[in-house]
């Protein structure tokens, strides 16, 4: 049925053993590539500082330790020591940066106060030279009241403050005012987290080596169609072709810039293009997937584009709009761990209306898996290869969907899924470009496949029916006389 009736590409072309080579050897390359585009890259490098910098000593004794007191005062001082650090060297691939503090309390302390507020007063600046920024003492113009939550002498907070890395050097100052009066805190620890310039690097890498892969896949591809008129391509072809310009799309090596610039604006160009190229993916599937029951070349042209495209169109468009907008919230309001919760109203409803769409769209593919399956009697000889193709479909749709959802809940490009998933993305899309090619060898050999049949009459037949082991289809003709074994000869 469908791309399996029309001898004009290489998947009609294929037996069993041929689509089973082409999904191990898919595989196979999908694990390697996903492995090695994830084990050796971390997304964020990781450096805590221990503010007391003291040996295994629950007090801070100005005398041993050679840090800052920052939550306890000495005897008789006026007000609590000021805390200053430099951060650097950030490299232009350290586009992102956080700062976090977390500290230990005594086991006493812990039975009666388990949370507690410390009022902060902070300064952070940017500087191109590590000299300038030694000589500067600035004013703390900003203010925050830090929120301590402990639990067995440890105690998290949350503090948390983001910044671009639009400068080398960076000098963070805080001081805690003088309205906290508890001083329960101890041993305080600053973490900062940057992004892996290796990371960015890497991510690099591969979208340019994707273009330029995708780039020579795809004039071959219209190398090997060049020879038939656009028009007299069938619709999976278009659209396998159209999925490798926006392929190219997907890939764009140009995602630095995002990271550079630090706009809104570029970050809603990506936003849309992602968001466009994943939507346009999983409407290819859902034509291709039913196409295989429904052959697009036997429907009216009503039919076609009213009630067959029509609806996934309108279905697709639904999750292009959706996921662009939950992209770009996260992006803008720079959450990217939604998992972990949020108390932004906007990305909630947006979350749940994804996990509508993707139930829907499960739901979808597997209606659809399970109608192929009953009706595999109407498909005829063709139906062990199209059965064969559905499920090697659903199962990468399906990893797919898995990969998407933990991206778009879990970091969408702060994880090193993520290069997972640029990989398999585009792994599966020059599969299917491979599939759909034209091919004119196995037709011309099965054309020059003819029967001579020796018999005084000089009846002769030409066979044009194959099975899905590629064996002979004869159908019987009585009217043409009676034919015996021995006057048989190929």
């Amino acid at each position: 049925m469908g791309i399996f009736d029309n001898k004009q590409t290489l998947l009609s072309s294929l037996d069993r053993k041929g689509l089973i080579i082409i999904g191990v050897i898919f595989s196979v390359l999908a694990v390697l590539l996903s492995i090695l585009a994830t084990v050796f890259t971390s997304t964020v490098i990781e450096n805590s500082m221990d503010l007391w910098r003291c040996n295994n000593t629950e007090k801070f004794d100005s005398k041993q330790c050679m840090g800052y007191n920052a939550f306890n005062k000495e005897k008789d001082a006026i007000q609590y020591d000021k805390v200053k650090v430099h951060f650097g060297y950030f490299s232009r691939f350290n586009y992102e940066a956080r700062i976090s503090l977390s500290a230990e309390i005594k086991s006493e302390e812990l039975k009666t106060q388990k949370t507690f507020i410390v009022p902060i007063h902070y300064f952070l600046g940017g500087y191109s030279d590590e000299e300038a920024m030694k000589n500067v003492d600035p004013e703390l113009t900003e203010t925050m009241n830090i929120n301590f939550e402990c639990s067995q002498k440890s105690c998290k907070s949350d503090f948390l403050l983001k910044f671009k890395a639009d400068y080398h050097f960076y000098y963070f100052i805080f001081q805690t005012d003088n309205s906290y009066k508890d001083e329960i805190i101890m041993k305080p620890t600053l973490t900062l987290m940057t992004s892996n310039s290796f990371f960015t690097v890497t991510e690099l890498f591969w979208r340019i080596a994707f273009v330029c892969v995708g780039s020579i896949q795809l004039m071959t591809f219209m190398y090997c169609m060049r020879t038939i008129p656009i028009k007299e391509w069938i619709f999976e072809q278009i659209l396998t072709f159209t999925l490798m310009y926006i392929l190219l799309l997907f890939n764009n090596p140009l995602a630095l810039i995002e990271y550079q610039a630090h706009h809104w604006f570029f970050s809603l160009i990506s936003s849309v293009v992602e968001s466009f190229a994943i939507s346009f993916f999983l409407f290819y599937i859902l034509i291709i997937f039913d196409s295989l029951r429904k052959p697009i070349n036997k429907m009216s042209t009503t039919t076609l584009w009213f009630k067959f495209i029509g609806v996934r169109v309108i279905f697709v468009g639904i999750i292009f709009i959706t996921l662009c907008c939950f992209i770009f919230t996260q992006k803008v309001f720079d959450i990217k761990y939604l998992i972990a919760g949020t108390s932004n109203v906007v990305l909630i409803i947006l979350g749940v209306i994804v996990l509508l769409i993707i139930l829907t769209y499960a739901f979808w593919l597997i209606f659809s898996l399970i109608r192929t399956f009953t009706e595999r009697h109407k498909l005829g000889e063709k139906s062990r290869r199209v059965i064969g193709f559905s499920v090697f479909n659903i199962v990468i749709v399906f990893i797919f969907i898995i990969v998407l959802s933990i991206l778009l809940f879990d970091g969408y490009d702060a994880s090193s899924i993520y290069l997972a998933s640029i990989v398999y993305f585009n792994l599966y899309c020059f599969a299917m470009a491979l599939l759909m090619v034209k091919n004119d060898k196995q037709e011309l050999s099965r054309r020059s496949k003819k029967f001579e049949i020796s018999h005084p009459t000089e009846v002769s037949m030409e066979v044009n029916e194959y099975n899905d082991d590629d064996e002979i289809i004869i159908k019987e003709q009585p009217e043409e006389g009676i034919l015996v074994d021995e006057q048989i000869s190929l």
